[in-house]
């Protein structure tokens, strides 16, 4: 039953890290990974690190990949229910057209941002760089920006810290 009351106080709450090269998001997401509430933001995703991934989960990203975005989401997570994941700008529409051909989180007409947010419950954006800077080296990552920025339920999360609880 303690898992149960678990689950009902700490909802599973996903955040990414998107971010360009040489932007310190390694920086932030080892200080994310150190408190050990703020998820484990690592590349999981990145084509060739998946399977690394995959092999300790045992499943083959290949043939199922709506199954290994869930196993990644619900084994990747700090005890208070928070995973986090870094995507780079270079992979990101790659990413985003595995999720897309996975048919498990929204077909071709899914923006980009429901798309996410079907994947990874409760999906908070965060830049890890300004948005001038995203804009010059990548255009999805300011469109991105501009989408959440607009998203009252995201802006609702962000000003909420109790939203990651300790």
């Amino acid at each position: 039953m303690g898992g149960l009351f678990h689950k009902l106080r700490h909802p599973r709450r996903c955040y990414v890290v998107c971010t360009i090269p040489r932007s310190g998001s390694n920086l932030l997401t080892d200080g994310l990974r150190d408190t050990r509430r703020a998820g484990m933001p690592k590349q999981f995703f990145l084509p060739k690190a998946e399977s690394r991934y995959a092999a300790e989960l045992g499943i083959d990203p290949a043939a199922d990949y709506a199954a290994y975005v869930r196993a990644i989401v619900n084994t990747k997570v700090t005890r208070n229910e928070v995973f986090g994941f870094k995507l780079m700008s270079w992979y990101l529409d790659d990413f985003l057209a595995r999720l897309r051909e996975a048919h498990g989180f929204g077909n071709s007409t899914t923006s980009d941002l429901e798309l996410l947010r079907s994947a990874f419950p409760v999906f908070v954006f965060c830049a890890s760089c300004d948005v001038t800077n995203c804009a010059r080296h990548c255009p999805r990552l300011a469109h991105f920006r501009q989408d959440f920025g607009k998203c009252r339920r995201a802006k609702a999360f962000c000003e909420n810290r109790s939203s990651i609880r300790t």
